[in-house]
């Protein structure tokens, strides 16, 4: 995206957004209202002034941190300023920008630590972007951790999630396994009274035993995002989102949670065993089955509507820097298209209305045969899980990302694309992009191909009633090389077709 596109969003003054909330439908992530204390999202309840985030509102209704703003976190620490608004951040959703020197947001409320979360449980869902540093988010009793700690530090690009202790490490520092610096990650952590898990884009990472519960409701303090008040360790870190629990959810719940943020932000939950993630709303469906989708478990992103979630996401790209397609809900007819998910006006009609694809991996080589022959498509195929009420949707690719004689999109409700059950829908370029509107019935595929087989002809020499008194000249384009074809002029007799100079043909 062109930065210069979006310089109108610094311009203004004030800026709140706000998501707006369907009558008669109660909110919470996933659907899972039960011990959420706190939920904070990029694109809802934020005071942007000037380009900075002067508060964030908590969506949780628990009213425990209220507002989180710019505050002198401690007497002789360095002084706290504002973090930074990035209005296309991931999958066209906002990001809040900490700048790992003096960024912070600080709970208005100081609160025990009990009414946050349990002294053995809680579980935390995060859309982040870690960058560098240490700290980025942090409540505790002392400055060690010995009594008790919720917190998350930078641990060499790897997240580490401090509970319900700091001290010692086998009280509750676990570190995950991935590297995700400078990486968009989907972070989930939950403990119980055994045990910490971290957890990555759904995938169980590191588990680590812990001795015995912490004491969060012996100290009472405030929540600081960005640099926290006791050991100045500030990170540099983008945050799109922000959810805890009091308790620890079962499998179902994180499920649905997950679900939710992956399809906002773009993420693909791991499709492999033993994880097999599905995507599952807030009424329990299943919108994107793992087991029959399997061998399109690559790219995973989609669109859709959940009120009770606040989801209403209407146009997604991947966040894999393998994902080449663009999903936007509506047609557009010759662009430009919405420069975020905010902006663009084309809804959804019913609510639990959801388009999810994946694909299977393979190359965007154009060199699989269709039509016996008579054309080519990518190796890589699309399926695409259709769920409630989606009409039109539009597909777009950046011309550089395809081959050159990339013209089609072919739909098939059978990934061989058979001829007479596969529709081709021509490309449109422009603006450096290839885009077509489709209407999709669930468990179809998709693939870009080339245009079929067309022989142009140019007569050289008059035609006589003798077919061989004369020649043809033919350009052929499409198809797959070697070309063998017969012609039969006025049903007389058959010739043969064959290769000259110059990539033309002639029939004689």
């Amino acid at each position: 995206m062109n930065v210069k596109n979006y310089l109108l969003y610094f311009c203004c003054c004030i800026m709140v957004f706000s998501f707006a909330a369907q009558p008669g439908h109660a909110q919470s992530p996933g659907g899972i209202s039960t011990g959420n204390t706190i939920w904070i999202r990029s694109d809802n309840g934020i005071t942007n002034t000037s380009g900075t985030v002067t508060q964030w509102q908590d969506n949780s209704g628990a009213t425990i941190t209220g507002p989180l703003t710019v505050q002198p976190i401690q007497a002789g620490a360095t002084l706290q300023t504002a973090p930074q608004f990035i209005p296309i951040g991931i999958n066209f959703n906002p990001y809040v920008r900490f700048n790992g020197l003096d960024n912070s947001l600080s709970s208005t409320n100081t609160f025990t630590g009990t009414s946050l979360v349990g002294n053995s449980n809680v579980s935390v869902f995060q859309v982040v972007n870690v960058k560098g540093g240490i700290v980025w988010l942090k409540w505790e009793t002392d400055q060690v951790g010995s009594g008790a700690r919720l917190g998350f530090e930078n641990a060499g690009g790897n997240i580490r999630f401090d509970f319900p202790k700091a001290v010692p490490a086998t009280a509750g520092q676990n570190v995950g396994i991935s590297n995700v610096q400078n990486k968009h990650s989907l972070s989930t952590v939950y403990a119980d009274a055994t045990a910490s898990v971290n957890r990555l884009n759904g995938a169980d990472e590191n588990t680590l035993p812990i001795p015995g519960p912490g004491d969060f409701g012996s100290a009472s303090d405030k929540l600081v995002i960005g640099n926290e008040s006791l050991l100045n360790l500030p990170a540099e870190v983008d945050m799109a989102e922000l959810i805890i629990y009091s308790n620890t959810l079962p499998a179902a719940d994180i499920n649905k949670i997950e679900s939710y943020l992956a399809i906002k932000y773009g993420f693909t939950l791991n499709q492999s065993a033993p994880w097999s993630n599905n995507y599952t709303a807030t009424n329990g469906t299943v919108i994107w089955n793992n087991a029959q989708n399997n061998v399109y478990g690559n790219d995973i992103t989609g669109i859709g509507r959940n009120d009770a979630t606040a989801l209403l996401q209407k146009q997604s790209l991947s966040v894999n820097t393998s994902a080449i397609v663009t999903l936007y809900n509506g047609t557009y007819a010759a662009g430009p298209f919405p420069a975020d998910n905010q902006s663009n006006s084309n809804g959804f009609t019913n609510d639990l209305s959801w388009l999810i694809m994946g694909d299977n991996g393979g190359t965007t080589t154009l060199n699989q045969c269709i039509f016996n022959g008579k054309g080519q498509r990518m190796q890589r195929v699309w399926i695409v899980s259709k769920t409630g009420t989606v009409g039109a949707v539009t597909l777009s690719v950046d011309q550089a990302a395809v081959p050159a004689n990339t013209k089609n999109i072919l739909v098939s409700a059978n990934p061989a694309f058979l001829p007479g059950a596969t529709t081709m829908i021509p490309l449109t370029a422009a603006n450096g992009k290839l885009f077509a509107s489709v209407i999709f019935n669930h468990d179809e595929y998709y693939s870009f191909s080339s245009d079929t087989l067309v022989v142009n002809t140019v007569i050289t020499h008059p035609l006589c009633s003798n077919p061989n008194s004369g020649s043809v000249a033919t350009t052929v384009s499409g198809g797959n090389t070697p070309f063998t074809y017969s012609w039969n002029p006025s049903g007389q007799s058959t010739a043969n077709l064959q290769n000259v100079a110059g990539g033309n043909y002639i029939l004689t």
